[in-house]
C-alpha cells in the first residue's frame, strides 16, 4: 500500500513538524509514503500534488487548509477541480455554531463554509475541536482531508484512518500516550533518538497546550500484541531519559496528578496567582474530590491584595516590584499560612498584551513553590511572538502544578532547587529570592557554584583526653559510664551494649503504650464532647436550610458532617462525615486533625437521603470505639439486644432494622469478591433482589427482617480479624413510615450455613453452600479509580481494598436500554408477541404505520431483565426458536452468557445477539442502525463477561432483516484505549445525548454529550403526563420526609442543567433534589417511572401538573432512534453511528 500526504499550509500555521507524527504511524504500517508541503496560495500547486497521489498512491491524506476563510479552502479547490458539489453538514454546522457561541463569536453566513463537506463523502466527526474530516472513496482508493491541529488530526487519524489502512494491510493497531511537561519538543525528540532504536514502535512527540504528548504507536498480528507492544514500549520511553519530565498517561491532567498525591500524603495546597488569575486554583477544584486538599485561593492582581490577604510587605514590593522572585516569594509563604497549608504557590508576571509600568516585559512570570521550610523558584522567560496571553498563563499554571508533583516526589528528601527561608521575615524571603536567582542563573549560564567547605577547629591531643587537673564534667562522666569507650574491658563493653539495649526496649515500650492508651483516651473524651453537641445550638450563618436543627452545633465545627449513628446499649455512637473521596477521614477525626482512630464516614458516591443504600466505613479499634463493637453481631444474643440503629442525617431522623451480618473478602485470591460497597444506587430492582438474596446468605444470623420494593438501607464496613483482610459488615433496612420499630428477635436464629469467602473453609473447614446469581456491583468502568474500604489491621495502619468506583459502576448497569427501571412502560404495556406496544401515555393513536412501528421498539423500551412470554427459561442455552446456529452459517462460534428472565443463558454469539437485538428493535429500523445496535450489544455483553460478571437482557425471537444484519458484525465489537469499551444504549435523546459523568457520576471519555438532532422525528419523542397534587405532593413526603412550600404552581424551578440540557438540579417547594432522582427514586408506581425522561416542561392548572417529557430513557450513549436517523438521512454506516455516539472508540 502507497500514500501521499499533502500538508497545506496556510495564514496562521504554525508548525509543520507535527506531521512527522503521521508519517512516523504510515511507516509503522509498512506503508510507502511520500510528502509534499504547498501553499494554499498555489491552488496549481496544491492540485498537482495531490493528482501525483491520486495516480500513484491508494491513499491522499491532505492535512490543512480549512479554516482561513479570506483565501479558499483546500476542500474547495480539491471539490471544484473533480467536479464535486460541497453540501452542508447539518451535525457539524450545529457544532460549529455551539463552537462560536462559547467564543462569544457570531455565526455569519460565510462560517458556513467551514462545515460543508463534498457530497457523497464519509464525514469524520472532529471530538476535539469542531472542523469534520472526511474521505472520498472510490475503486479502492481514498482521498482523506483532516485539520492541521495536532490533537484534532491525531485523534482523527487515530479513530478513522488506521481502521481504514488496517482493512487494507491486515494488521491491528495500539497506542499508548505520555504526558510530559518541562522541556522543549526539540529536546524530548533528541532524548528519544536512541529510544528508537530499541522498540518496535513509532514514538511521536506532540506539542499541545505547553505539554507533550508521546504517542508510542505500534502494529502487530493481534490486538492483543499490540497493545502489549505498545505498553512495553511506552514502559522503556519512561525509564529513558525523558522519565523525570513524564507525569502521567493521556487520560490524567497534571491537576489529577497533584491532587492525587497530595491526597496520598495527607497534605493541603493553597494558591496565590497574579498573571494567572485563579487558573491553577481553577485547574485543582476540577478534580473531583479536590475539597480534601484545596481550601484556599487568592486571586492577587492588585498589590492592595497581596498586602492585605497574603501579608506582603508594601515595602518589598516597592523595592522589588510586584513581578520579581521576591514578591512570589512572599505570596507563596503568605497564601500557605493564610490557608493552613502544608505547601504554597505563588504566581507574579506579565502575560500581556502589554508590558507592566515598570518596563517588565511580556512573558516574564515568576513561578514559586514552598513548604514551611524552603521555597523554589522559576524564572519563565516566554517569548510572546510564540505564545499568546492564554499560552503564557496556562504555561506558568503548568510550571506550578509541575513544581508541585516534583516536589510530592521527592519527599521526604527536598528537592534540590529549594532554598531555605524563614516564615514570616521579608529580610528572609529577600535573602530566599536572592539564592534562588543565583540558582538559576548559574544553571541557565551552564556554571557550576562551588560549596562552601566548613571546617571545625578542634582542640590538639586525642580524643577523650583531659588535661592533668581537671576534673571531667558530669555529662562527659555520665556518657563513659554508660557508653563503650576507649579503655573499656570486654566484659564492660557487652554489659554496656546490653544495658542500652534494655533500655531502649522499656523506653520504646513504655512510649508505645502510653502512647496507645493515651491517643485511645483522648479520642473518647473528644468523642463524648462531640456526642454532647447534637440536638444543641442554634443554627450558624450559612446552615443549609433544608438541614435539621439538631446537626447546627456540629455544622459549626465540621460542615462536612451529614450524620448521626448510636447503636443503644453500644459503644457505636459519633457523628457521620462525607468527603469528596474515600481517603480523606481515614486518619482524621472530626476536627480533621490527624487521629488514628478516624471517624466514622460515609462514602462519597452516596448521595445522603437520595441513595437507595447507605454506605458507612469505620476502623475496628482494639479499644472498643468507632465501629469496634460492630464485630459482637457475630453472636447471636449480641444481635438479639440491639437490632436496631439509629441513623440520623442532615435531612431527617431514621432507624434501621438489621437484616444480616456477615463476613467478607477483598482479596480476590482469598476467592470470588462480592462488592457490597458498590450497591449504592441501583438501576434495577434486580440488583436490589440479587443484593439482598447475597447479604442474607451470607449472614451468620437468620434476621426476621423483611423487604419490599422501595426499602433504603444501611450498610456498615469495618474489618475482622479472622484472615488477611477480612471484612464484617451490617446491612440494615430503614423502618417504614408507620412501621414500628421493635423486631421480633425470638424468631431470629444462627444461620446452619452462611456463605462464607473460600479461604474461610481453607481455614476452618465447612462446606461452602451454594452461590446465589452474582448482578450486582462486580465490575468497574473502564480507567475509573477504585475507592477504598477501612481497614485497621492489628499493626494500626490502613490499608485500602480496590472495589467499584463510580456510582455508574456501583452495580450492574441496566440493559443498555434503560434497564434502570425494571422495565418501566413494560410494566405497564404488556407486549404482544408481534412485538407491538400499547402506550401507557396520551400517545396518539392517529400515527402512520411507520410511526406506529417504530413506537414498538422504543415506547414499550424492553428491559434487560424481562423475558417476552416466547421466550426459554433454559439456565444454560437461549431460545430454540431460531434454529440457525453460528457453525452453520459460518460465522464466529464465540460463547457468550447473559442473564434473561432471572436465567443465565449461554450460547453462540450469532444466536444471542440475534435475540438480544431482536428486543431492541424491529424490522422497521434501518439496517446499518441494526448492525450498530448489534455491535453496542456485543460489547455491552463482552464488557461484562471481561469483568467476570454477566449482563442482564432482553430477548426475543429475531425475523430474518435482524438475523442477516446480525451476521455481517457478529464479530465486531467497539474499543477504548485498547479495551472493549462500555456501550450503554437508550431508546430516544432529547436533542443531546447526556455524558455518563451527569447521570451516573463516573466520567468515561467515550461517553460524553454528543448530538442526536433526529430523535425529533420520532413518534415518542414527546409525551404529556397529568399527575395530580395531591399524588406528587405524596410522593415527596414519602420520599424527603417533607411536604413542598408555597404555592404548587410555583414548586418546579430548575436550577441546572446537565451537558446534554436535560434538567439537573431541582428546587421543588424548597426540597433540593435533582431530576434523575425524581424520575427513578419519586416519582415511581408500581416500579414504573411516571417521566420518561429527566429532560421535562412542567404547568400546574391548581389541581393538577403536566409533565411534557423530550426523549425516553437515562440518554447515556447510543440512541436507538438517532441511529436510525443517522442511516436513513445521513447514510452512515454502523461503525460512523458508533463512532459519533461513543466518542473516541475504534471499531474492529
Amino acid at each position: 500500500m502507497k500514500a501521499k500526504v499533502v500538508f497545506v499550509q496556510s495564514a496562521g500555521f504554525s508548525d509543520e513538524s507535527n506531521i512527522r507524527l503521521i508519517l512516523n504511524e504510515l511507516g509503522v504500517f509498512n506503508i510507502e509514503t511520500s510528502y509534499s508541503g504547498v501553499s494554499i496560495d498555489d491552488p496549481d500547486g496544491f492540485l498537482d500534488a495531490v493528482g501525483d497521489g491520486i495516480d500513484n498512491c491508494d491513499i491522499i491524506l491532505i492535512v490543512g487548509g480549512m479554516t482561513d476563510l479570506t483565501r479558499p479552502l483546500a476542500k474547495e479547490i480539491l471539490c471544484d477541480a473533480l467536479d464535486v458539489a460541497l453540501l452542508p453538514h447539518n451535525p457539524s454546522v450545529l457544532r460549529l455554531r455551539e463552537a462560536f457561541e462559547k467564543q462569544g463569536r457570531q455565526f455569519v453566513e460565510e462560517d458556513i463554509r467551514l462545515a460543508l463537506v463534498p457530497e457523497g463523502a464519509r464525514v469524520f466527526q472532529n471530538t476535539v475541536g469542531f472542523l469534520s474530516g472526511f474521505s472520498l472513496e472510490s475503486q479502492g482508493q481514498a482521498i482523506i482531508m483532516l485539520p492541521d491541529n495536532a490533537d484534532e488530526y491525531a485523534s482523527m487519524f487515530m479513530q478513522f484512518i488506521c481502521p481504514y489502512i488496517k482493512s487494507g494491510t491486515g494488521g491491528e493497531y495500539a497506542v499508548h500516550t505520555l504526558k510530559a511537561f518541562g522541556l522543549e519538543r526539540e529536546e524530548a525528540e533528541r532524548m528519544l533518538q536512541a529510544v528508537h532504536l530499541t522498540i518496535p514502535a513509532s514514538v511521536s512527540v506532540l506539542e499541545t497546550g505547553g505539554e507533550l504528548l508521546i504517542r508510542v504507536f505500534c502494529v502487530d498480528e493481534t490486538k492483543l500484541k499490540a497493545l502489549s507492544v505498545a505498553d512495553s514500549a511506552a514502559k522503556v520511553v519512561a525509564s529513558g531519559p525523558l522519565g523525570a519530565y513524564i507525569y502521567g498517561d493521556e487520560s490524567e491532567s497534571m491537576a489529577q496528578v497533584v491532587v492525587n498525591k497530595l491526597k496520598t500524603r495527607g497534605m493541603k495546597i493553597s494558591t496565590a496567582e497574579s498573571c494567572t488569575g485563579g487558573l491553577v486554583s481553577e485547574r485543582i477544584t476540577e478534580v473531583s474530590g479536590s475539597s480534601s486538599v484545596f481550601e484556599f485561593g487568592v486571586s492577587a492582581y492588585a498589590d492592595s491584595v497581596k498586602e492585605e490577604k497574603l501579608g506582603v510587605s508594601p515595602k518589598l514590593i516597592k523595592q522589588f516590584t510586584s513581578v520579581s522572585e521576591e514578591t512570589a516569594v512572599a505570596m507563596a509563604a503568605g497564601v500557605m499560612e493564610q490557608g493552613h497549608a502544608d505547601i504554597g504557590i505563588g504566581i507574579t508576571g506579565v502575560a500581556g498584551p502589554n508590558s507592566d509600568n515598570n518596563g517588565k516585559p511580556v512573558g516574564l512570570v515568576y513561578v514559586s513553590m514552598c513548604d514551611k521550610k524552603g521555597v523554589w523558584v522559576k524564572r519563565l522567560t516566554l517569548n510572546p511572538q510564540k505564545y499568546n496571553r492564554e499560552a503564557i498563563r496556562n504555561i506558568a499554571a503548568l510550571t506550578a502544578l509541575d513544581m508541585a508533583r516534583r516536589y510530592l516526589d521527592s519527599l521526604p528528601i527536598l528537592p534540590p532547587e529549594m532554598v531555605p527561608f524563614s516564615l514570616g521575615s521579608t529580610k528572609s524571603y529577600v535573602h530566599a529570592a536572592a539564592a534562588a536567582r543565583a540558582q538559576y542563573e548559574t544553571e541557565e549560564t551552564g556554571l557550576l557554584s562551588e560549596k562552601p567547605v566548613q571546617t571545625l577547629e578542634r582542640q590538639k591531643g586525642r580524643p577523650g583526653k583531659m588535661p592533668k587537673g581537671e576534673k571531667k564534667p558530669l555529662f562527659r562522666r555520665f556518657v563513659e559510664y554508660m557508653f563503650p569507650v576507649k579503655g573499656d574491658t570486654g566484659k564492660q563493653v557487652f554489659l554496656k551494649i546490653l544495658s542500652l539495649v534494655l533500655a531502649v526496649i522499656f523506653i520504646a515500650a513504655a512510649s508505645y503504650i502510653g502512647y496507645y492508651y493515651g491517643s485511645a483516651y483522648l479520642n473518647k473524651v473528644q468523642l463524648d464532647d462531640l456526642n454532647t453537641l447534637y440536638g444543641t445550638g442554634s443554627t450558624p450563618e450559612g446552615y443549609p436550610s433544608d438541614y435539621i436543627e439538631d446537626f447546627a452545633a456540629l455544622y459549626a465545627k465540621n460542615q462536612d458532617v451529614k450524620a448521626f449513628i448510636e447503636i443503644a446499649g453500644t459503644g457505636v455512637k459519633s457523628p457521620v462525615v462525607q468527603a469528596g473521596d474515600n481517603d480523606y477521614y481515614l486518619r482524621r477525626d472530626f476536627t480533621k486533625a490527624h487521629n488514628r482512630h478516624g471517624i466514622p464516614f460515609i462514602d462519597y458516591r452516596v448521595k445522603v437521603s437520595k441513595s437507595t443504600n447507605t454506605v458507612v466505613y469505620g476502623h475496628n479499634m482494639k479499644d472498643g470505639q468507632m465501629f469496634g463493637q460492630l464485630v459482637n453481631y457475630k453472636n447471636l444474643d449480641f444481635y438479639k439486644e440491639h437490632p436496631v440503629i439509629t441513623f440520623n442525617t442532615v435531612y431527617g431522623k431514621g432507624e434501621y432494622k438489621i437484616v444480616s451480618a456477615f463476613i467478607t473478602n477483598v482479596n480476590p485470591a482469598h476467592g470470588e469478591v462480592f462488592y457490597y460497597t458498590s450497591f449504592i444506587n441501583p438501576k434495577t430492582q434486580q440488583e436490589t433482589d440479587d443484593f439482598i438474596a447475597q447479604v442474607k446468605a451470607r449472614s451468620i444470623i437468620n434476621t426476621p427482617v423483611d423487604i419490599k420494593k422501595g426499602d433504603s438501607f444501611l450498610t456498615l464496613s469495618t474489618c475482622t480479624y479472622e484472615f488477611d483482610e477480612a471484612r464484617f459488615v451490617i446491612v440494615a433496612r430503614k423502618v417504614r413510615d408507620g412501621e414500628n420499630s421493635t423486631v421480633d428477635v425470638s424468631k431470629a436464629g444462627k444461620n446452619p450455613q452462611p456463605l462464607y469467602p473460600d479461604i474461610w473453609y481453607t481455614l476452618f473447614g465447612g462446606t461452602k453452600p451454594e452461590l446465589p446469581v452474582l448482578g450486582t456491583g462486580s465490575e468497574m468502568q473502564n480507567g475509573e479509580t477504585p475507592p477504598p474500604l477501612v481497614s485497621q489491621p492489628d499493626d494500626g495502619t490502613s490499608v485500602t481494598d480496590s472495589q467499584a468506583s463510580s456510582e455508574e459502576a456501583s452495580s450492574q448497569r441496566e440493559s443498555s436500554s434503560e434497564q434502570a427501571s425494571s422495565s418501566e412502560e413494560l410494566s405497564s404495556s404488556k407486549e404482544s408477541s408481534s412485538s407491538k406496544a400499547s402506550s401507557s401515555e396520551e400517545s396518539s393513536s392517529k400515527q402512520s404505520s411507520s410511526s406506529k412501528q417504530s413506537d414498538s421498539s422504543v415506547d414499550a423500551e424492553p428491559s434487560a431483565v424481562s423475558t417476552p412470554n416466547n421466550q426459554t427459561t433454559s439456565s444454560r442455552t437461549s431460545s430454540e426458536a431460531d434454529k440457525e446456529t453460528s457453525s452453520a452459517l459460518g460465522v464466529s462460534t464465540e460463547q457468550l452468557t447473559v442473564v434473561s428472565g432471572g436465567n443465565t443463558i449461554t450460547n453462540d454469539a450469532y444466536t444471542i445477539l440475534c435475540q438480544v437485538v431482536a428486543n431492541e428493535m424491529n424490522d422497521t429500523i434501518a439496517t446499518e442502525a441494526i448492525k450498530a445496535q448489534t455491535v453496542a450489544a456485543h460489547s455491552f455483553i463482552r464488557y461484562y463477561m471481561q469483568k467476570g460478571s454477566k449482563a442482564y437482557v432482553g430477548m426475543r425471537t429475531p425475523t430474518t432483516k435482524i438475523k442477516n444484519a446480525v451476521k455481517e458484525v457478529v464479530d465486531k465489537l467497539v474499543y477504548v484505549n485498547g479495551s472493549i469499551a462500555y456501550t450503554p444504549y437508550f431508546a430516544i435523546a432529547a436533542g443531546k445525548t447526556n455524558s455518563s459523568q451527569d447521570v451516573w457520576g463516573g466520567y468515561s471519555s467515550h461517553l460524553v454529550s454528543v448530538d442526536s438532532p433526529y430523535d425529533s422525528n420520532a413518534s415518542g419523542y414527546e409525551r404529556t403526563k397529568t399527575l395530580t397534587v395531591d399524588y406528587v405532593r405524596g410522593k415527596l413526603l414519602s420520599y424527603f420526609n417533607r411536604e413542598p412550600q408555597g404555592d404548587p404552581s410555583s414548586w418546579f424551578q430548575v436550577l441546572s442543567y446537565t451537558s446534554g440540557g436535560y434538567n439537573d438540579d431541582l428546587d421543588i417547594g424548597g426540597i433540593s433534589t435533582d431530576a434523575r432522582t425524581l424520575r427513578e427514586k419519586v416519582l415511581v408506581n408500581g416500579g414504573v417511572f411516571d417521566l420518561r425522561s429527566t429532560k421535562f416542561d412542567v404547568t400546574c392548572d391548581g389541581t393538577s401538573f403536566s409533565f411534557t417529557t423530550y426523549g425516553y430513557g437515562h440518554g447515556v450513549g447510543m440512541s436507538q432512534m438517532g441511529a436510525d436517523g443517522y442511516a436513513r438521512n445521513e447514510g452512515w454506516t454502523y461503525d460512523q453511528i458508533l463512532q459519533h455516539y461513543y466518542t473516541g472508540v475504534t471499531v474492529q
